[in-house]
Formats: structure tokens, C-alpha cells, sequence
């Protein structure tokens, strides 16, 4: 009789622990994105048009992805001159997804080295980007 409570005892137990058994923590599995701040990692940080024409209207749209663990808020954009027109994501960024700033440029007036600076101002620990777009006006 004392042999089957032990083995009862030790069924219970062994079973209770086999519940308790968690298979992430066992092989060391780490959650794909952490608590981490938002963080922007651009594809390309800036751009070259290349030669352009005066008056020539050129578009360019910086893709970037939020590898932070955190949603990643985008607060405003400074295109530093009326020649440049950007639009922007208007909602959160989540941790892994993608968000786009599209750009504008209008070369009238324009000549010579073209080199205008977008800073974008977010969540981020840097709290500004900038951006750049480089062209030659002829």
C-alpha cells in the first residue's frame, strides 16, 4: 500500500510539473519585437534626382520600416522651403510594419546644385530624422 501512494504521489507531482511545462522558455524563444522604443530604419536616406529642368515637378518616397518595440508616431515634417511638398503617415506605425514619406519637389526658381533637407520629427530617442534630396538644376 505505501508503494502505491508513492507512486501516486509521484504521478501527481510529475504530472503537474509536465503542465507547468512552458516550450518558449525550454528552447529560449524571443518575443520578435521587444519593449524597445520606436526606432525608423530607412531603406534610403537620401535621394539624387539626378538633372533635373527648371520647373521639372519630381517625386521621391522615403520607405522606412519601425524596428523598435514600440508604436512610432510621427508629430510633424519640416520640408525647409516652399518648393517641397511632403505627406506623411497620420497614424501609428506598429513594430515591424512599414510607413512611407512622399515627397515633392518643384524646381522653378531653382538652379545649380539642388540639395534640400525634410527633417521628420517622431517618438523616436533621436526625436528628429532628416532626409535628404540632391539633384542638379540645368
Amino acid at each position: 500500500m505505501k508503494r502505491l501512494w508513492i507512486i501516486f504521489v509521484f504521478l501527481l507531482v510529475g504530472t503537474f510539473l509536465w503542465g507547468c511545462h512552458n516550450p518558449a522558455v525550454s528552447k529560449n524563444i524571443k518575443p520578435k519585437y521587444s519593449n524597445t522604443p520606436p526606432t525608423f530604419a530607412f531603406s534610403e536616406e537620401m535621394h539624387n534626382f539626378g538633372d533635373l529642368g527648371q520647373g521639372d515637378v519630381v517625386s521621391y518616397t522615403f520607405v522606412f520600416k519601425n524596428t523598435g518595440g514600440k508604436d512610432l508616431r510621427i508629430q510633424k515634417v519640416d520640408a525647409g522651403c516652399s518648393c517641397t511638398n511632403v505627406k506623411w503617415p497620420q497614424t501609428a506605425i506598429q513594430p515591424g510594419q512599414e510607413g512611407r514619406i512622399e515627397t515633392t519637389l518643384n524646381t522653378s526658381g531653382e538652379s545649380g546644385d539642388l540639395f534640400k533637407m525634410v527633417t521628420v520629427y517622431a517618438n523616436t530617442l533621436e526625436h528628429q530624422k532628416e532626409l535628404t534630396l540632391i539633384g542638379n538644376v540645368k
